[in-house]
């Protein structure tokens, strides 16, 4: 499944986005339209946003991840996906490709957007939330199967697959922003 799930991300991320050589213009109003639909972050951001000028998309993420079939997708599909987007955005994945097609502040910006629009994200995209994403933390990587412990305060919501809680979880795979 990790090979279907890097290709997914890969077009998810616009990775081999070919880059626009003169700007698109238009007349018909409909970018002004589309840019200002979807949820916005608390910075007024939108997956939405049209870029038009180098690329097609101002934040390259689709925001087909919003839709009720990404949401829809079984555990085993989706998870893999998460893993593999937390991976590149993270600045965990090294290759010069990644490195090339999104910038630090791309990285950084989509990570900020998603964190505050989508809904059931796994918890290794949280701020302040270091994870290790190899353990299978549940922020919705899947469902826990175990109850958490008393002590983890938070219902379940942050407990990996062991019914651990947060803290005893999550401790690996911060961003590297530095990256």
């Amino acid at each position: 499944m990790s090979g279907v799930a890097n290709e997914v991300v890969d077009y998810m991320l616009f990775i081999d986005e070919t880059k626009l050589t003169d700007r698109v213009r238009g007349a018909s109003g409909f970018a002004e339209r589309f840019s200002a639909a979807g949820p916005r972050d608390r910075k007024g951001r939108s997956l939405h946003e049209l870029d038009l000028n180098r690329r097609l998309m101002k934040y390259p993420c689709s925001y087909l991840i919003y839709s009720a079939a990404f949401d829809q997708l079984p555990p085993g599909a989706r998870d893999p996906i998460y893993r593999r987007m937390w991976e590149i955005l993270s600045g965990n994945e090294r290759q010069a490709r990644y490195r090339s097609a999104l910038s630090l502040a791309d990285r950084r910006a989509i990570v900020e957007i998603l964190r505050d629009t989508k809904p059931g994200l796994p918890c290794v995209f949280r701020r302040r939330h270091k994870v290790d994403i190899r353990h299978g933390c549940n922020g919705s990587l899947s469902r826990p199967t175990a109850r958490p412990p008393p002590e983890a305060g938070d219902g379940g919501r942050h407990a990996g697959p062991t019914g651990r809680s947060r803290a005893a979880c999550c401790r690996k795979s911060t961003p590297r922003w530095d990256a």
